[in-house]
């Protein structure tokens, strides 16, 4: 099982990708060290502790979900555009996150809104409840699992789960 950490996005140095550091384990282990500086060319792959980055492309290509671009084309996903993959889930979440933290966040009618309370500057339940007073059919995010709201929220703001 691949797992992308230690993620440190820069982004006053994006240009054309992320620039981005972080760290890819594998089963839990310390694997490759991945970067990227932001102008548009590939990742900076580095292995350690004797793993191979050729290894761990074939496993991607093998196991991952094919994507396609414009071209209507199926692409393996190697391990680079998954490490890219995982990066923009970062930041999604944190972006998520950051408006969970004082309002609530909900979709309704197919749309992402956010309903805060006057004189409340932190996220509180019963700001879930005037949502749903309001808008019965509405799903607040606050109130589901990180993995589900983030699957949601990504689907609603255009991203693919």
């Amino acid at each position: 099982m691949l797992e992308l950490k230690n993620i440190k996005v820069h982004l006053g140095l994006s240009e054309e990708t992320h620039a981005y550091t972080a760290v890819v384990y594998v089963d839990g282990k310390k694997a490759v060290e991945v970067s990227n500086q932001g102008h548009g060319g590939g990742d900076r792959q580095q292995p350690v502790n004797g793993y191979s980055v050729e290894k761990i492309n074939d496993w991607c290509e093998a196991t991952l979900p094919k994507w396609k671009m414009f071209d209507d084309e199926m692409h393996d996903t190697d391990l680079e555009m998954w490490c890219h993959d995982q990066v923009n889930d970062h930041l999604t979440l944190k972006d998520m996150k950051r408006k969970m933290r004082s309002k609530a966040l909900f979709v309704d009618a197919g749309k992402i809104w956010e309903m805060g309370m006057k004189g409340l500057k932190k996220y509180e339940a019963r700001m879930a409840d005037a949502v749903r007073q309001q808008y019965p059919d509405a799903v607040v995010l606050n109130d589901l699992p990180v993995v589900e709201a983030l699957a949601l929220y990504k689907t609603q703001t255009g991203e693919t789960p």
